[in-house]
């Protein structure tokens, strides 16, 4: 099957540009089409929630809070997370069950400093008995919302130096600049300075970082980056050609999820599902907490999805995001999110679009990290991307007049600006669950969520909330890992962030030393990535 897709000049949208002078719905099938089965209203759980703008690359940025085991002696509330009893409220998303569901053990990850908390009680669901959950005392509830969500901000402004601190390392770099580790002189914390190059701005300051800083000096939750400071090295009067920086400081955090996945990799081992489960649980909570506060990501993957030392997974890079409701018509770009994290709405030139782009981009990554860290859509180009979407998915379609339900239909596709360059398949067919059966640690329920979430029509994608409330967390095993015992995991690993990883791997072919895991399927570098449009085109 071939598809031609023309794309229009890498640009925003005129409606993209007038983002920073201010401030998804429909039905749901499971993946055979049919309605997806709700037996009971849903619970008004809160994960979290504001505005966001992501940037490119793998961001190092950190985001606040701590977490407990809510079986712990204290029983605090606000980690308890009774999912809702059997027979009560979950949206869920169901397959045949003639598919295969087998269950597997796991593990824990990850580590930095400092952090958000605070914040109103949680909602707190009625207990369920114990035959209602078996698992109760494994599973978290996330809230996370800080005090400074509801006004004002702790950040403090140019008011000091990038002299302050005392540089480590480099352990990034981007079209931004590089990220070093740093130690703040007076206290030793540890934190990361993201440098902003401002040599090629033309208009001054990047807008991608006027974007991120002004979603992240008001937003504070546990799993979204928390920026401390912004600091400044002052340009040489005496020399011109030195000229003065802007530096992000955010808390530091050991690790990326792509370098956690490749050292797995070279290793020859496989994340448990127990983390998986862990880590994607903590993602879909910061996610909620974004959409709640109508703000798009639009840059979900692994190098932007940071772990500390406590298994705190947080969100990362803001410099893409945008301010939405889902009742804005208003125009975005569609040249944004790294390729294979890509919806096809975007390819097929959407520009009124919502939450429902960052929720492919999850279920892209939760198969990527049950398959081992293989991206489970890896394109080379626009064209290769939509081929590949569309031979595991199938090719959508207009709902055809007294058929039964496809999870092929797609009401509206044929009006999307780059639909007539598709070349039509009549004889498409979904391969996704016989591809995801195939998978070593793959079980029913990982299959109905991934399922879901990789659902063509974007209007029958799950919500962040309602992908954590799914079965694939509470009603089979094993249970998620609480951050703790995602931190005992990783507690041996060494610091895995991309850019330093892919160095590591560098020196150690130079020396000659053999690496092993999987062939690389294209490095993260190479992938096709949104570039800042010329001045006047933002």
């Amino acid at each position: 099957m071939e598809a031609s897709i023309r794309h229009s000049p890498d640009r925003r949208d005129p409606g993209d540009r007038r983002e920073d002078r201010r401030g998804g719905g429909g039905d749901r099938r499971d993946h055979r089409g049919a309605p997806a089965v709700t037996s009971r209203p849903r619970h008004s759980q809160s994960l979290g929630s504001d505005h966001a703008v992501t940037s490119r690359g793998g961001g190092h940025m950190g985001g606040g809070g701590g977490y407990h085991n809510h079986s712990n002696r204290h029983h605090d509330p606000q980690y308890h997370s009774a999912p809702p009893p059997m027979g009560t409220s979950r949206q869920q998303h169901h397959i045949p069950p003639s598919h295969h569901q087998h269950h597997r053990g796991g593990g824990g990850g990850g580590g930095t400093s400092g952090g958000g908390g605070g914040g109103p009680p949680p909602y707190s669901a009625p207990m369920p008995t114990n035959s209602q959950h078996r698992h109760r005392h494994s599973h978290t509830h996330y809230n996370g919302e800080s005090a400074s969500d509801h006004g004002g901000s702790g950040i403090r402004w140019g008011e000091r130096t990038v002299d302050m601190f005392d540089i480590v390392r480099q352990i990034g770099e981007g079209t931004y600049g590089c990220v070093y580790l740093a130690t703040e002189k007076k206290t030793a914390d540890r934190v990361a300075l993201k440098q902003l190059k401002l040599d090629n701005e033309k208009e001054g300051f990047p807008i991608t970082a006027i974007r991120e800083i002004k979603i992240l000096k008001t937003k504070k939750h546990r799993n979204i980056v928390n920026l401390k400071e912004i600091v400044s090295s002052p340009a040489n009067l005496e020399n011109p050609a030195i000229k003065g920086s802007i530096y992000m400081v955010f808390e530091y955090m050991d690790h990326d999820l792509t370098g956690l996945m490749k050292q797995l990799s070279n290793q020859n081992r496989h994340l448990p599902l127990s983390v998986t489960k862990g880590l994607v649980k903590q993602l879909l909570c910061g996610l909620e907490y974004c959409h709640k506060q109508n703000i798009l990501h639009r840059d979900i993957k692994g190098s932007n999805l940071l772990i500390n030392s406590r298994g705190e997974l947080k969100i990362a890079d803001f410099g893409l995001a945008r301010s939405k409701s889902s009742e804005d018509d208003q125009k975005l770009t569609n040249r944004v999110i790294t390729l294979w994290y890509r919806p096809p709405e975007l390819f097929l030139g959407a520009t009124v679009y919502g939450t429902e782009v960052d929720m492919w981009s999850v279920g892209c990554m939760l198969a990527e990290l049950i398959n081992g860290g293989k991206p489970i859509l890896a394109g080379k180009t626009d064209t290769e991307q939509i081929d590949k979407i569309f031979h595991l998915c199938g090719q959508p379609r207009e709902p055809l007049d007294g058929a039964e339900p496809s999870p092929l239909d797609w009401k509206g596709v044929s009006l999307l600006p780059q639909w007539p360059t598709i070349r039509r398949d009549p004889n498409s067919k979904s391969r996704i669950v016989k591809y995801l059966e195939g998978q070593k640690d793959m079980t029913q329920e990982a299959i109905n969520l991934i399922v879901s979430l990789l659902t063509l029509d974007p209007k029958k994608r799950p919500k962040a909330k309602e992908a954590f409330q799914h079965n694939f967390f509470y009603y089979e095993e094993p249970n998620p890992l609480l951050p703790e015992g995602i931190a005992e995991f990783f507690k041996d690993f060494e610091p895995s962030h991309e850019w330093e990883t892919k160095n590591r791997e560098k020196e150690k072919r130079k020396a000659g030393v053999p690496l092993g895991g999987y062939p690389p399927v294209g490095a993260d570098l190479k992938r096709q990535r949104y570039v800042a449009p010329p001045p006047g085109r933002r």
